[in-house]
Parts: C-alpha cells; sequence; structure tokens
C-alpha cells in the first residue's frame, strides 16, 4: 500500500511539472517559462537570458497581462522559433525606447489581436515585416521591394493599426526587371493593410520604351497597394 501511494505521489508531482510548460502564467515568471517553452539552442541561450528577455520584462512592465495574453496566443499559434521570438522582443523594445509612453503597449494590442484573426504564417511574416519596418529596413511584397531614403519618418496608430509617417522623402520600387522613384513626396504607410497613400513628388521609371527625358511624371494624391504597384 505504501508503495501505491509513494507512485501516486510521484506520478502526481510529475503532473504538476509537466503544467509548468504549457503556458505562461505571469510576467514575473516569464523569464523561466520562455526557457522551458521555446527550444532555445546553446548559443542562442546567452543571448535570451542575458539581453533580450530582460528587455522584454522592461518593456512589458506597464502592461504585463496584455504581453501574457500575446505570448499565449503565439504558443497556442505554435510560433515557438526562437527567431519570432527574437523579432518581437527587439521590436517591442525598441518602441519603448524611442516612441512616446504607450506605443509599445498598442503595439502589443495590435499584434494581440492581429495573431487571434490569422494563421501562424501571417502571424509570423507580420511580426518580421514589423520589426523590418521600425528598424528602417521598409519591404513589403517578395515581387515589389520599397525603401524610404533617409529614414526619418513619424511613428503614430490610427484606428489600432501602426502607420509610418514620410514628409519630403524618396520612394523606390522594383517590381521584375523595370523600377520606380518618387522624389519628394508625402506619404503614410499602413502596413497591415500593404498601402501606401501619399501626394506629390517626381517620379521617375526605368526600362521602359521611352527616352530618359520622358520618363517621369508629376505626383497629385494617390495610393498603392503594395502587393501590385499602379
Amino acid at each position: 500500500m505504501r508503495r501505491i501511494g509513494l507512485l501516486v505521489a510521484l506520478l502526481f508531482s510529475l503532473g504538476l511539472h509537466a503544467q509548468k510548460v504549457v503556458r505562461f502564467s505571469e510576467l514575473e515568471l516569464f523569464q523561466d517559462e520562455f526557457l522551458e517553452l521555446i527550444d532555445l539552442k546553446k548559443e542562442q541561450k546567452a543571448l535570451y537570458q542575458d539581453s533580450l528577455l530582460p528587455n522584454a520584462m522592461l518593456a512589458a512592465d506597464e502592461f504585463g497581462e496584455l504581453w501574457i495574453d500575446l505570448s499565449n496566443q503565439l504558443i497556442r499559434k505554435r510560433l515557438v522559433q526562437p527567431e519570432v521570438w527574437e523579432e518581437l522582443i527587439r521590436l517591442t523594445y525598441d518602441i519603448y525606447e524611442g516612441e512616446a509612453f504607450g506605443n509599445a503597449e498598442q503595439m502589443a494590442q495590435h499584434l494581440l489581436a492581429y495573431a487571434k484573426k490569422n494563421p501562424s504564417t501571417k502571424i509570423r511574416d507580420y511580426i518580421h515585416q514589423q520589426y523590418l519596418n521600425y528598424s528602417s529596413t521598409f519591404s513589403a511584397m517578395p515581387m515589389i521591394l520599397f525603401g524610404a531614403h533617409p529614414t526619418r519618418y513619424g511613428y503614430f496608430f490610427e484606428e489600432g493599426a501602426p502607420v509610418y509617417n514620410f514628409e519630403m522623402e524618396d520612394l523606390y520600387g522594383r517590381y521584375r526587371e523595370d523600377s520606380t522613384q518618387i522624389i519628394g513626396a508625402n506619404f503614410k504607410y499602413y502596413p497591415e493593410q500593404d498601402l501606401i497613400e501619399g501626394e506629390g513628388g517626381t517620379v521617375f521609371w526605368s526600362r521602359v520604351l521611352s527616352s530618359e527625358d520622358d520618363r517621369y511624371a508629376e505626383l497629385g494624391h494617390g495610393t498603392s497597394m503594395l502587393k501590385r504597384w499602379i
């Protein structure tokens, strides 16, 4: 009977231990639980323990419950790849450091809403896109690449989604063998919608069947879906 009791106690303790790795519970335990939930390689552990995880705790200190909700949503979507979390943490911390108070929380809320309604592949790609955008590497669809130079922009939220605002800046695009340059334009970039809305500037094209002097136009107001350049 005693052996049966010990066996039951052992199985119960194993069950409690297994429960610890199912999901995140609270911000105070985030670092320890992260190391159990996310499969890190040996060379990645030092980066996370020494830098990324403390930065995540610092950035999320004012919205701990929201951060845990977002983290668990990613776990539910089986986004356990260290690369996804590295970009999420870097994005959140960079916004926390570089923007007005509350912007990092708004980004976390936006990503949580996005994660709830999209599959894991889209969530992963969207976090990657947001990370590149905020770090000034503006790129979009595989067939069209855009980069704004220089990388001065305003950053704010509109109806809960991030918006990047550029004034008198240049926009460069490439579609297959053709390229487009829009010089001196004012435009807003809406990453969730893959949309650029702008006005003004001069547009130049290359690799079209016309003389170089004719390959430009003065722009008024317009919009462009990044999935197709109009």
